[in-house]
């Protein structure tokens, strides 16, 4: 055999054999996986039909976004993806001088416990307020919004309704918190 036919022949299978990990690098790179603990958000062009895909959220706006947790998604060109944490994760809360009902000032030190929601709607919400932000800019951003209905429930009761009357006092603090579900938590 002539040994420009060999060469050819050795560099076609080694433009073959790049070619293919070239594929298989490219194709690696763009299938997504993610714990049970996270949740992917996917945006860009191709998202998929909200009406027949159960992970597929559009806003009134018309944007899309895929939400997938606990498994995986090949993306596809011009697609991307941001990984958000389930976990919860604990805050601490400190007001400063609140004057309450009877016009008696103190101060208070709480604990919140935040999750984001587990459903595509929480996500979904969590995602718009959040995605892009540090996890110090989302804890101070919520940790200012809770501050500041804490010292609204506060401002409303009586040192001695405070004291006396925890089940009510947590109950106004449970219903404020829910409330916070416009931020997907």
């Amino acid at each position: 055999m002539n040994i420009f036919i060999l060469i050819t022949i050795a560099t076609i299978i080694g433009l073959v054999i790049f070619g293919g990990l070239i594929w298989y690098l490219y194709m690696k790179a763009r299938f997504k996986t993610v714990p049970s603990n996270e949740a992917l958000i996917i945006t860009g062009p191709n998202i998929g039909d909200p009406k027949s895909e159960s992970n597929v959220y559009q806003d009134d706006e018309g944007r899309h976004m895929r939400v997938v947790r606990g498994g995986g998604y090949r993306m596809k060109m011009f697609q991307s993806s941001t990984r958000v944490s389930l976990k919860s994760f604990q805050l601490e809360i400190k007001t400063p001088v609140v004057w309450t009902k009877a016009g008696v000032g103190i101060e208070a030190e709480a604990v919140a416990t935040v999750k984001v929601a587990d459903q595509l709607q929480g996500i979904v919400k969590y995602a718009e307020q959040f995605l892009g932000k540090s996890k110090d800019e989302v804890s101070d951003e919520i940790s200012q919004v809770l501050n500041t209905n804490l010292r609204a429930i506060l401002s409303k009761m009586t040192v001695e309704e405070i004291n006396s009357d925890r089940e009510a006092f947590n109950n106004k603090v449970t219903e404020v918190a829910q409330g916070q579900q416009q931020y997907g938590l």
